[in-house]
């Protein structure tokens, strides 16, 4: 259609469409089948109208309750009376559109395969014919769009609205089966009635016991989801509106050098959520042994200085009196609740050095 779904069509189901497609194919194939009044067809001539019938109707239920989300999300931004009659009457033109293409192509691929050289214009002629078949799924289209905008934001039990929304389906196919039974043509219709006098009454009869059934299963699976959505935006606001994050959400992780600390004298989660009272006997200066990293047998000494920096609020260290001055480092300290262990953790041009210490001094050292 040209513009974002927002994933409206997954809010039916790819489960439930299919369901519904299979189930119209059934569905109809029965009351060919089984319906009094009709002549006698082959397993293959109703699968032959059954199948395009049940897709068409499959892509209007896709157009439908797409329309119908994508409207619902932005009445939650911004309010307004008027359905989206442009929407649907595009959707639905659509859907008449693919019905046509599915009405030529399926008695003109089985022709193309037997070698017909007149496929293509009897398929023509043929479509020609019974073309106001289209404008079921058409209706079909407009009659779903509206029924999931108007019942699927009501507060009422998904039995009762299924119910609506099967009763105003079924009244809507049997308007538009009005329509296609004074256009078709009573050729067309001897073709499948007994009875010509009564054809066009059973064709009413059999739309609307269809789009009854229609109706309630699309209505029943649109508004479980849909009413999880509103709860959800209904929540979402009621936190927005008392500052509280949003649920589910997730929150950036604080980086290793944040410029800010939840309040004075306390660190951020990520440095372990220590305090300046529980780590200010760890304030002094040490002296740190290590191995030179080019011969093992060269130990490298130097100081390193601990102390609580206000303006970052947290621990930091530094390296003071190496030989290597220009290796010399200075970060913040990361302390792991319940851990015996520390981290310095230097940040700067894009690289970061960590140095673990296995054991926290246990006592105020020396000052130098």
């Amino acid at each position: 259609m040209g513009s974002d779904a927002s994933g409206a069509i997954w809010t039916f189901g790819p489960d439930q469409w299919v369901t519904t497609i299979f189930a119209v194919i059934a569905l109809s194939a029965g009351v060919m089948a089984f319906t009094p009044g009709m002549l006698q067809l082959t397993g293959g001539q109703i699968l032959m109208i059954s199948i395009p019938f049940g897709l068409s109707i499959g892509a209007a239920v896709i157009a439908a309750v797409w329309v119908a989300q994508r409207f619902l999300e932005q009445q939650d931004v911004e309010m307004s009376s008027y359905p989206p009659t442009a929407e649907l009457t595009a959707a639905a033109l659509i859907v008449a559109g693919f019905s046509a293409g599915l009405r030529i192509a399926t008695p003109l691929v089985p022709a193309l395969i037997q070698g017909s050289d007149s496929a293509l214009w009897d398929a023509l002629a043929q479509f020609a014919e019974r073309w106001p078949g289209v404008i079921i799924p058409f209706a079909c289209t407009i009659s779903l769009g509206l029924l999931c905008i108007y019942l699927g934001a009501r507060s009422s039990s998904n039995v009762r609205l299924a119910l609506l929304g099967a009763v105003a389906n079924g009244l809507a196919f049997m308007a538009a089966a009005v329509v296609v039974a004074c256009l078709l043509p009573d050729a067309v219709l001897m073709k499948f009635y007994k009875d010509l006098e009564y054809a066009r009454l059973l064709i009413l009869l059999n739309s609307g016991l269809i789009g009854v059934a229609i109706g309630f299963m699309v209505l029943w699976q649109f508004k479980r989801p849909e009413r999880a959505r509103r709860d959800d935006a209904e929540h979402a606001a009621e936190r927005a509106r008392a500052g509280l994050p949003r649920l589910g959400a997730v929150e950036p992780p604080e980086g290793l050098d944040p410029v800010a600390s939840p309040r004075p004298g306390m660190v951020g989660p990520s440095y372990g959520g220590y305090s300046y009272e529980s780590v200010k006997e760890l304030e002094g200066r040490y002296v740190c042994l290590r191995p030179g990293f080019t011969s093992a047998d060269v130990i490298s000494a130097y100081i390193m200085d601990l102390r609580w920096e206000d303006a970052a609020s947290c621990l930091t260290f530094e390296e003071k009196d190496r030989e290597d001055a220009g290796h010399i480092q200075r970060g913040r300290v990361y302390l792991p609740d319940g851990r015996p262990f520390m981290n310095l953790v230097t940040v700067g041009g894009g690289g970061i050095r960590l140095i673990t210490v296995s054991v926290r001094p246990t006592r105020n050292p020396a000052a130098a």
